[in-house]
Parts: structure tokens; sequence; C-alpha cells
């Protein structure tokens, strides 16, 4: 090659170089491993149990507001297990109500105290809502205003009922409340408390018994008790025997109608009148 053919390679590779060093360097990350849906569970988790802690002691400083705002924030942010989520409940529950309690004896405040239990019961009435947290109560009683105690009786006493099977036959019979299988409550007693009002079913069932099944209405503060009795299930044995019993019956009263109807006087014999009453 000459040097005017060198001198053209060595300009062209230069271009490219001087190109290339001009064009913006892209760097592309390889993704990472993606973080692990437990963790961010466990973190809204301790989150939440932070929540709890901190409102307690905004709580203590008067700081309603404050405290109200975290708790609602975590609530927010659920779901947690189930004891988290009640003491997220009734910490809320518990701010509403101080907070009511403190402004009730401020000059012009029983207005906005009403305000603050009516928010109360608004998340009790929540809380109770949930099938995993009806059983909810402000317990032990002595770390909770007695205004919150109230609050949560009545809400329970309007919404809830209670149901009691005090009697069933046979004694090993399951029974089953809308699909769950009914607890001891005593002796020889199975029930449930807090039971939402309204209808609900009841199925009564035993190996070789008829299954029973019922509708029954839970009424508010009310206590609905029932007794239940299952007849027995017969064999195919037992149907076929009936069966033949009544065949062989139907025949027999066939014939004596028969017999009745084809039967006359004997020849000769003259049928007579019967004899005036009295004589």
């Amino acid at each position: 090659m000459g040097d005017l053919g060198q001198s053209r390679l060595l300009r062209s590779v230069m271009a490219v170089l001087v190109l290339c060093a001009s064009l913006p360097l892209t760097v592309y990350a390889q993704p990472g491993p993606a973080a692990p849906a437990a963790d961010s569970a466990q973190a809204a988790q301790t989150t939440a149990e932070q929540a709890v802690a901190d409102s307690r002691e905004l709580l203590k400083s008067g700081d309603y507001d404050r405290a109200i705002e975290v708790l609602k924030a975590a609530l927010a942010g659920g779901p947690y297990p189930g004891p988290l989520t009640r003491d997220l409940y009734l910490q809320l529950i518990k701010t509403y109500v101080t907070l009511g309690n403190d402004l009730k004896f401020r000059p012009q405040g029983r207005e906005a105290s009403n305000l603050n239990y009516r928010a109360a019961r608004e998340w009790i009435v929540e809380c109770l809502a949930n099938p995993t947290l009806r059983h909810t109560r402000p317990e032990p009683a002595t770390d909770y205003p007695p205004e919150m105690v109230r609050l949560f009786a009545e809400v329970r006493a309007e919404r809830f009922g209670a149901f009691r099977v005090v009697g069933v036959e046979p004694a090993g019979a399951a029974v089953l409340f809308d699909g769950d299988t009914l607890r001891l409550v005593a002796d020889g007693v199975r029930g449930g408390d807090d039971v939402p009002v309204g209808t609900h079913s009841v199925v009564v069932g035993a190996a070789g018994h008829r299954t029973l099944v019922e509708t029954v209405t839970i009424s508010p503060g009310a206590t609905l008790e029932r007794s239940y009795g299952l007849s027995r299930r017969q064999g195919a044995r037992w149907y076929v025997t009936r069966g033949a019993l009544v065949v062989v019956a139907g025949v027999g009263v066939g014939l004596l109608v028969g017999r009745g109807r084809t039967q006359s006087p004997n020849p000769g014999e003259t049928l007579l009148p019967p004899a005036p009453p009295g004589r």
C-alpha cells in the first residue's frame, strides 16, 4: 500500500474513534433481585407497631390530632395480623374518646366533644364489621375510658345477638351455623356470641339420621335458643317391606269391598224394614 493509501486509512480510523468518543455512554445495569414480599409485609408490620407505640406517647402529651393522623395512616397501610389491627383500632378509638372527654369540660366544648364521640362510634362499627375482629372489646376495661367501654357495649347490642342450641338428639350430632361448627359454651349447650343481626343457616346432621336444615333470625341484643331432634333414616329393606305391606293391605280391602257389592240375599229371604223407634 502506498503512502497515500496508508494516510487515508489512518484518517478513517481517527474519524471513527472521534465519532465513538462523542456518543453518550449508556450503561445497562443488571436488575437486582426483587425484594421478597415477606420483607415488605414485615416492614409494614413494624411501621404499624411503631405507630401504636408513638400514638400512646402522643396521647400522653395531649397531641391528639397527631396521634389520630399516625393511626389512620397505619390502618390504611394494612392488612396486618389480627391482633395488630385490633390494637390500631382500639388505640384510635381511645384517642377520639379521650379527646372528647377533654373537650367536654372546656368552655363551649360540648359540641366538639360529641363530634369526637361520634367519630369513635363510627370506628367501633367499622372494627366490629370485620369478621375477624367482631369479638374485639376494650379489655381490660381499666385500661380504657368508661365512655369507650359504654360505646362498645351499645354498638354490640345494636348489631349482634347470640345463638344457643340447648339440646340435640342424637347427642353426637354435628351442628353447623353458617357453615362453621358451633362450639360448646356450657355442659351440653352449643352456641355463638356476637352473631350479626339477620338471617343465618343451621344444619344438623348425624350418621343414620335425616339432615335438618333451618333458617333462623337473630335479633339485636337477644339470645335465640333452639333444640333439635333428628329422625332416623330407614334402610332400603325397610322401604321394600313397608311397600309390600301397603300392597297386601290394598288388595285385602279391594276384595272385601268387591265381596260386599256382589253378595245378595238368600233365595226366599225377605228383608224387613227396621222396627220403629221405641217399640
